[in-house]
């Protein structure tokens, strides 16, 4: 029976844990793991396969260490002892899948970057290069890290608040971000039915994006099943786009504050917002 632990804290890339019976572990974050078995075999000589998934990795450079397993072959023997069903499984000890890693890969640079922009506030002191720079006049948005190497801290952060992430005894936790704000810059759009991976996203902000909303934006918005509120504030609106909205059935409010009619500079009025009105029925809208 695995301890609980009372307190932790976390130093660089060390997690100091004290357990109930004040007994004190220190262990480096999950997401280093991986990276450092390739690093221990390989000062050791001890050939291993990018197949493996990290418990059988860990499983067999055990072994190989304590002389158990001398085999230079990379494949699994009936002697091994271990879980046939957790082989090929999915490697959730960095934290994350690989399912939801290659969801991450898949993102556009900039859409990477705003979901990294909005964690902004929780990256520790060590991890801060991570936070992208915003420049709203020139709508850009960059950093200087490889956005899809998995050994870096980028996995652990996705996971945790993201996609959700494993813990050490394979329970899985549920990604804490519910509210994205896409700032003012280009070509973030196109990836915005790939936000409906992040299960517990439940409000999206384009709010002063300064953008002209057609149907293609709020179509590729719609494909975001469980958002529960939306802000278009601030921006130019196609009324008639709002139609795709609907299929977004947990859609519950939508801020149309300071929303202009397109290539007018007329705000939205009591006749746009009963068009509003008959087009969602079942929202809030707050204007």
């Amino acid at each position: 029976m695995s301890k609980q632990i009372r307190s932790c804290a976390i130093y660089k890339d060390l997690i100091i844990e004290s357990a109930e019976d004040y007994t004190v572990t220190i262990r480096c974050r999950d997401r280093k793991t991986r990276s450092m078995l390739r690093e221990i075999s390989e000062d050791l000589g001890f050939e291993y396969s990018d197949e493996w998934n990290t418990r059988y990795f860990g499983h067999r450079l055990i072994n190989f260490i304590n002389g158990i397993d001398t085999r230079k072959e990379m494949t699994k023997l009936a002697e091994d002892k271990f879980p046939e069903e957790l082989i090929n499984d999915t490697d959730t000890t960095g934290n994350i899948s690989n399912e939801d890693w290659e969801w991450w890969c898949s993102l556009s640079y900039v859409m990477k970057c705003v979901l990294l922009w909005n964690l902004k506030d929780k990256f520790l002191e060590a991890d801060r290069n991570l936070i992208p720079e915003l420049d709203t006049e020139n709508r850009d948005i960059s950093i200087s890290v490889d956005l899809n190497d998995r050994n870096t801290a980028i996995s652990y952060y996705v996971g945790k608040y993201l996609t959700g992430q494993y813990d050490s005894e394979r329970k899985y936790n549920q990604g804490t971000l519910t509210s994205l704000i896409i700032p003012q810059v280009y070509d973030v759009e196109d990836d915005f039915d790939k936000l409906s991976h992040i299960k517990q996203l439940s409000s999206l902000s384009l709010r002063d994006k300064d953008i002209i909303v057609q149907g293609y934006v709020t179509s590729m918005i719609a494909s975001i099943p469980q958002l529960e509120e939306l802000d278009l504030s601030g921006n130019e609106l196609f009324l008639y786009s709002l139609d795709s909205l609907k299929d977004i059935k947990n859609l519950k409010k939508i801020y149309l504050e300071k929303v202009k009619i397109p290539f007018t500079e007329d705000y939205l009025g009591d006749k746009e917002l009963n068009v509003v009105k008959e087009l969602l029925p079942n929202c809030e809208i707050i204007a």
